[in-house]
């Protein structure tokens, strides 16, 4: 069983490296984030009048044919609901939306909202991001604060660090 395991995994790993986007096949940008401020184009004279203020263009590093990312999440449903993944609510905007895109129905669900949000949000595990129960019970145990830390910034911060315009509503 562990042979037949490592090599699944090693067949996954490689099958992933093969069509995952990365820096280096130039389809993501590179991960410096947060950018680096733009140089001046200011010229500082020895005064006022002598000097020229100059705002430097604003950093564009998207590509132009970047995608859209659009992160849809329900509380308190399952892919068992909605029509889109089988389930009997019939949701036609959703099906459209995710007909022209990209769905991923891997997400390990922890059974509540807050924990499962967190997860969602960051892209990481639950207490890894201190929301390994529900916010209203956090405590002051590692992976159970309730609050999200600044080593673990959302999938919008990382979005907007890009050039992206993002929102959560």
């Amino acid at each position: 069983f562990a042979v037949l395991l490592g090599q699944y995994i090693g067949a996954v790993a490689t099958y992933v490296e093969d069509w995952e986007p990365s820096v280096a096949n130039g389809q993501l940008p590179a991960p410096d984030l947060p950018m680096p401020e733009m140089p001046s184009e200011s010229v500082i004279g020895p005064t006022l009048k002598t000097s020229v203020n100059r705002w430097p263009e604003k950093r564009k590093p998207l590509r132009d044919d970047a995608p859209n990312v659009v992160l849809i999440m329900n509380d308190d449903s399952g892919f068992g609901h909605a029509d889109t993944f089988g389930g009997p609510v019939h949701t036609p905007s959703l099906s459209r939306v995710a007909a022209t895109g990209v769905a991923y129905n891997r997400f390990h669900n922890h059974a509540i909202c807050s924990p499962s949000r967190a997860s969602l949000l960051t892209g990481r595990n639950a207490h890894a991001v201190g929301s390994g129960q529900i916010t209203e019970l956090a405590a002051g145990f590692p992976g159970y604060s309730g609050r999200i830390p600044k080593s673990a910034a959302t999938v919008a911060k990382v979005l907007a660090g890009y050039g992206y315009d993002t929102a959560a509503f």
